[in-house]
């Protein structure tokens, strides 16, 4: 080799020596590296929010969260699936090849739920067995599940959630973005084994609980109306009946329900069908008109007194339980001459008030609809509400003027009837009804505040709507078709109403299946609370609804008033006496 080239030669030894260091290297520590790398891995953690409460009136818990255990699988760091799941089978019920193909078909997955919402127990043992046998793939977290501590109370009210905590009924779905909270999440870095080797920084989050709703619900007086809505429903066997108690002073809803209800503890019990449990969980109150029978009568005539179409001591000429309207036939359940139209809300004299339509015309009785809230949503804060049904006036027949003051062709919902009633319970403000009390920030911060009432409109003056009160709707249940509302302790004002059903198959209203109504309030000078509740068909003979309603009003209205320490108004023992509609 010439000497002149060597420098050359040097260089390329040099070269090749680098390269074969480097690859020395890389066969040595690259293996660590990648025997390292194999060994950690980064994972994300979602933390979840906590579900905000639902509290009642007086910060009852009415839904809650809490965090129960639940098992998860992580595929990719399963060594040996069948090992795995022969040891933890057993533990949770599980058929080991169902955990094995759940595995299998998963291979690159590293989080895969097994079994959710499983006891503490099963947890333990879960926990030991991964332990002393030194399991890979298996884990335990825990999650948050909605509680319901007062059962079944106002579950039409609260709703419930689903698997994933997602609002599916109720308050539940309609305020569900503001309970849910925002996730927070971390992310760190993990063995095989998923134990955390460090956390990343600047990578943790933590979550923002959701907000707390509170309700003008008050659970002890939900609990009274769920009791008497259940005895109802036993002695008087209707498809289902529905009552709501309100505030008339402000428009809150106390207490709101139905029978058959549901638990949110478990919305599809076995034993009914998914149609049926669907069903059950309606807030019928607010989404199942009928047609309101007599109980209507009180808005047309206050209308007509308001307009000064008539006089509480006008006397109307109903001389038979038979009156022809041309060739329709008016039927009254009592024995009337000459009435007023104060006695004709107190027996409840259908041809009295098909004479005071006939007198007004359409266009009158239309606007006192109107006026009382009727035909339109009341705008309650609640999901899925109804507005009833009432007719364009271009659509009456020449009978419209007869049927609709009699409380027929129309339809409303028990939260319209009794906020339109609690207008002649406070002088004559229409109130907004109302759900919802506030809305709380975990943090404490008041988010929404809906504590005020909101007047919508006077429907009358004060004065006579206080008079109407006294002298008529105060007989109803004195001496009138409300008799067995009456109380020992307290004075009881109201009305009732039994509504034959439309039979579209025969084109006629039935003779044999009704709604039972009673509406009514006390005390008398100054009400504190009004209550309304209707039976849809109840199979007995005497199925009006002086019988049928009124005495279930009646010991809401008792048990409720001494529960909020509201004293007696009145001290002679009554003894309730036969009523008729």
């Amino acid at each position: 080799m010439r000497t002149g080239n060597w420098p050359i030669a040097l260089a390329a030894l040099l070269m090749v020596g680098c390269g074969a260091r480097l690859v020395l290297l890389e066969q040595k520590e690259g293996a660590g590296l990648r025997a390292q790398a194999a060994r950690e891995e980064t994972a994300n953690v979602t933390i979840s929010a906590q579900r905000g409460a639902i509290l009642d009136a007086r910060g009852r818990t009415l839904a809650g969260s809490d965090r129960r255990p639940s098992i998860f699988l992580d595929p990719r760091s399963t060594r040996d699936a069948r090992f795995l799941a022969a040891s933890i089978a057993p533990v949770l019920g599980l058929a080991p090849d169902e955990i094995e193909r759940t595995v299998r078909d998963n291979p690159d997955a590293g989080f895969v739920w097994l079994k959710r919402r499983v006891s503490d127990d099963e947890a333990a043992v879960i926990e030991r067995i991964k332990r002393e046998r030194g399991l890979t793939g298996v884990g335990v977290t825990r999650e948050s599940v909605r509680i319901y501590p007062y059962g079944s109370a106002a579950a039409a009210v609260i709703g419930y959630v689903g698997v994933d905590q997602q609002g599916l009924g109720g308050i539940e779905l309609s305020l569900n973005d503001q309970l849910v909270g925002v996730d927070g999440h971390r992310t760190s870095t993990v063995d095989r084994d998923r134990r955390r080797v460090r956390l990343e920084p600047e990578a943790y989050q933590p979550p923002r609980d959701g907000a707390n709703i509170v309700l003008t619900i008050d659970v002890e007086i939900q609990r009274i109306l769920e009791a008497e809505l259940a005895s109802l429903r036993e002695a008087y066997d209707p498809n289902w009946v529905m009552g709501v108690v309100m505030d008339p002073s402000d428009g809150a809803i106390l207490a709101l329900g139905s029978n058959p209800g549901f638990d949110p503890r478990d919305p599809f019990p076995d034993g009914i069908s998914v149609e049926d449990a669907y069903k059950r969980q309606r807030i019928r109150p607010l989404i199942d008109a009928f047609e309101p029978g007599s109980i209507f009568k009180p808005f047309v005539a206050i209308g007509a007194l308001d307009d000064k179409l008539t006089r509480l001591d006008e006397v109307f000429p109903v001389r038979s339980r038979e009156h022809y309207f041309g060739s329709r036939r008016i039927r009254d359940d009592h024995d009337l001459y000459d009435p007023t139209l104060a006695e004709v809300v107190i027996y409840s004299s259908n041809i009295g008030m098909a004479m005071l339509g006939e007198r007004i015309g359409g266009k009158h009785i239309y606007d006192y609809v109107r006026r009382f809230g009727f035909g339109t949503p009341t705008g309650v804060d609640l999901p899925g509400e109804q507005g009833g049904v009432l007719r364009d006036l271009r659509q009456w027949t020449k009978y419209s003027i007869q049927s609709i003051p009699m409380g027929h062709e129309l339809s409303v919902t028990a939260v319209q009837a009794v906020t339109a009633f609690s207008a002649l319970c406070n002088d004559g403000a229409l109130l907004r009804p109302r759900v919802v009390r506030g809305v709380v920030a975990a943090d404490g911060q008041v988010i929404r505040d809906n504590s005020e009432a909101v007047v919508l409109r006077r429907v009358a003056p004060a004065e006579l709507v206080s008079e109407f009160r006294m002298v008529a709707l105060a007989d109803v249940v004195r001496e009138g078709t409300g008799e067995k509302a009456q109380l020992a302790d307290y004075d009881v004002f109201g009305k009732t109403g039994t509504a034959q059903l439309w039979d579209r198959a025969a084109g006629h209203y039935s003779e044999e299946k009704y709604v039972a109504s009673f509406v009514g309030a006390a005390p008398l000078e100054r009400p504190k609370l009004a209550v309304v509740v209707s039976a849809y068909r109840p199979r007995v003979a005497s199925h009006y609804g002086g019988t049928v309603s009124a005495p279930a009003v009646a010991r809401i209205l008792d048990k409720s008033l001494k529960y909020l320490g509201v004293p007696p108004t009145k001290t002679p023992t009554v003894k309730p006496k036969e009523s008729g509609t």
